[in-house]
């Protein structure tokens, strides 16, 4: 019996000694899984931030040559108003007729090419963005001003294509600066 009983010791022995060691490389693949998951979502992370700073640095740039456009669109026509109003002078239009935009002609390349990105900037400032770009229509459309139009009607037309572009041009300038905001927050935490 002793005979039996020896060999038994040694083979339990055994089992409990590869049943630890598999726990412990259980334990340690675990371990690997977890920190590699664990890589990965900060890798992840660091993309979705990476990639919200470039759409940040296309949406800006673009909104800022809107601005220009739109702010170059209500001066030009903000002269043509004046000389409108000048009784004086006859109004070029008078004579031959004239066609002037509905609206400023600005791009929305960026935008369209990039809706389902929109969401990167969360909630608020994805929703301002998609109602800046809502009211950027970027077909031209125009107005025509007959040779008989009354003058009246024609300073009614100026005035109220001005008021649309001041109108589209008011939310982009701090829309630019919250997504400037958001270029120069991700610069500094890009490693040099």
């Amino acid at each position: 019996m002793e005979n039996f009983f020896i060999p038994m010791v040694i083979v339990i022995a055994g089992l409990i000694i590869i049943t630890i060691m598999m726990l412990i490389g259980f334990s340690r693949m675990t371990k690997l899984q977890r920190d590699q998951l664990q890589k990965l979502g900060q890798d992840e992370k660091a993309l979705r931030q990476k990639e919200k700073l470039v759409m940040a640095s296309a949406f800006s740039s673009e909104l800022t040559e809107n601005k220009i456009k739109c702010e170059t669109f209500v001066t030009i026509y903000t002269e043509l108003l004046r000389n409108l109003r000048d009784m004086e002078t006859r109004a070029p239009y008078e004579d031959t007729g004239d066609f002037i935009h509905q609206h400023p002609p600005l791009s929305r390349a960026i935008f369209d090419q990039n809706i389902e990105k929109v969401s990167l900037f969360g909630p608020k400032l994805g929703g301002d963005l998609t109602n800046v770009y809502a009211a950027i229509r970027s077909e031209p459309q125009y107005f025509t001003l007959e040779a008989t139009m009354p003058r009246a009607a024609a300073i009614r037309i100026v005035e109220m294509v001005i008021d649309d572009a001041q109108k589209t041009l008011e939310p982009i300038e701090p829309l630019a600066a919250a997504l400037n905001v958001i270029i120069r927050d991700g610069s500094k935490k890009e490693p040099v």
